[in-house]
């Protein structure tokens, strides 16, 4: 497919009357001071490529603003608190939705519905009922361990 090109005088009105003291010129008959812009119009396959291109660059940045979110929402709530320790305990049967939200309650993990969906991403399902000392300085990959470990 052929691109079109168009020219058009720049800076001229083509519709307008001639100015004071110009001399008209005839139907077809181009003057010889006039510099021309060629004009293309954008082909369909460019149109398509930066759509495109401007798509996929805002999936890459969606994706890695949610990874950051992600990744802030497992690290420790207070990674300072190596001395704090707090006891939970973890009733037999619990199930991971309510492990998550005893761990939540007792400020040792900052979304539980992330640490749950965390949890079955891993594959994990063995935690162990009973006390257990934790601490906010752990990570929630680190607390996953501890309760897999029992107390």
């Amino acid at each position: 497919m052929a691109e079109e090109k168009t020219k058009k005088p720049a800076g001229e009105d083509h519709g307008a009357e001639p100015k004071a003291g110009s001399t008209k010129l005839k139907e077809n008959e181009e003057p010889d001071d006039v510099e021309y812009l060629e004009v293309e119009a954008a082909s369909p396959l460019k149109v398509v490529l930066v759509t495109l291109g401007v798509i996929f660059l805002l999936a890459v940045i969606v994706a890695a603003a949610g990874s950051l979110y992600l990744y802030s929402q497992l690290k420790p709530v207070n990674p300072g608190a190596q001395d704090e320790v707090v006891e939970v305990e973890i009733p037999k049967g619990s199930s991971t939705a309510q492990i998550a939200q005893i761990l939540h309650e007792a400020g040792l993990i900052k979304n539980e519905r992330l640490f749950y969906y965390y949890v079955r991403y891993l594959g994990v399902s063995d935690f162990k009922a009973g006390q257990y000392q934790l601490s906010p300085s752990m990570s929630a990959r680190k607390i996953i361990e501890v309760l897999q470990e029992g107390g």
